[in-house]
């Protein structure tokens, strides 16, 4: 169910707004998402052996999708995270991997990137979404030497393709798919069949209206 989530956490800065472990057939959609001190959206883990040269660990997810959601002013006390953060492995190819796309984000403040692939995240599509006003950090990022046992690539497989952004990538390392990205300079180049379609459903645009009911006085 779409829901918004803002605000939060109020005491445990480095709370995620959705946090997803390992999962498989998983669908993020329609959410708006606002006002985090840290990452908005973080699915996965495990992508740390790298940093040793070692294998990535095998793991249960696959077929997941972070689409169509809203998201801005996140990263607001924090730094090395992003709007959608994602480690290790996201399937076992390109087609069973993980989706991003037709996300509108904006107005991140802490450093870090965007639509951040960190430690061997492997198989993830990053799709016409729309990025922008997020200072100085990089609308996707990075690229990760390919330690799969049999790899035919120099770095983790990776499709970026027909988004919008500002600090995007300009160029990608064998593996990575990069093409058809546009480079913008304010949110208003964002195409409107991204921006009209991201965050809540018109069905669920009420709970914009919601405010938490006043705490008990403590005694």
């Amino acid at each position: 169910m779409p829901r918004r989530h803002s605000n939060t956490p109020v005491e445990y800065h480095g709370g995620i707004g959705i946090d997803v472990g390992y999962a498989a057939k998983t669908k993020m959609t329609h959410n708006q998402i606002d006002h985090t001190p840290y990452t908005a959206i973080s699915i996965g883990w495990g992508g740390w052996p790298d940093k040793e040269k070692q294998k990535p660990r095998p793991n249960f997810t696959h077929d997941n999708s972070i689409s169509n959601n809203l998201i801005f002013n996140h990263m607001s006390l924090l730094n090395d995270g992003g709007a959608i953060y994602t480690q290790g492995l996201t399937g076992t190819s390109l087609a069973n991997g993980e989706k991003v796309s037709g996300n509108l984000i904006h107005n991140q403040t802490g450093k870090g990137h965007v639509v951040y692939t960190d430690n061997g995240c492997t198989f993830e599509s990053i799709l016409g979404n729309g990025i922008y006003s997020t200072g100085a950090a990089n609308a996707w990022g990075s690229t990760h030497h390919d330690f799969m046992p049999g790899a035919t690539t120099t770095n983790d497989p990776t499709d970026v393709e027909n988004n919008f952004w500002q600090n995007g990538a300009t160029s990608a390392g064998n593996g990575v798919t990069l093409k058809n990205n546009t480079a913008i300079t304010s949110g208003s180049q964002v195409p409107a069949s991204i921006v009209n379609n991201a965050g809540l459903e018109s069905s669920f645009k009420g709970l914009l209206n919601w405010k938490q009911a006043p705490l008990p006085p403590v005694h």
